[in-house]
C-alpha cells in the first residue's frame, strides 16, 4: 500500500507501518511479558485492523503534513510511564506501543479539534 497508493511523499503513514506492527508483537515475545491471551489476541486484532486503516502515523523523515497535537506527546508519555512503573520488563514493548497509541491519540485529538 506504502508504494501503490500515492505518486507523492506526504511525510506520513496511512495505517501503521509494517515494521512498528512486527516490532510490536516481535518485542512482546522476547521481553516475556505476560499478558492473559485474550487480551493478546485483541490487541493483535487491533493492530491488524490499524495496519488497513486510514491513521496517520508519523514517518520521521522530516516536515510532515498531519497536524501533530502537543497533547498527543504528552498523553503517549503518561501511557508509557503508567505501563513502564506497572511492569518495567515492558521497556521495548512500550517504545513500539507508544508509537502506535501516539498515531490514534493524535487521530482523535485531530478530529475533536476540528
Amino acid at each position: 500500500r506504502f508504494n501503490i497508493k500515492t505518486d507523492e511523499v506526504h511525510g506520513y503513514f496511512e495505517g501503521l507501518p509494517i515494521p512498528a506492527a512486527g516490532c510490536l508483537a516481535a518485542t512482546y515475545v522476547l521481553c516475556g511479558v505476560s499478558v492473559p491471551q485474550f487480551v493478546l489476541v485483541v490487541c493483535m486484532i487491533g493492530v491488524g485492523i490499524l495496519m488497513v486503516s486510514e491513521v496517520k502515523y508519523p514517518d520521521f523523515k522530516g516536515k510532515s503534513e498531519i497536524h501533530i497535537n502537543k497533547l498527543s506527546y504528552v498523553l503517549t508519555a503518561i501511557f508509557v510511564i503508567a505501563c513502564l512503573v506497572y511492569d518495567w520488563h515492558t521497556w521495548a514493548v512500550m517504545i513500539f506501543a507508544g508509537y502506535v497509541m501516539f498515531g490514534l491519540i493524535n487521530g482523535a485529538l485531530n478530529i475533536v479539534r476540528k
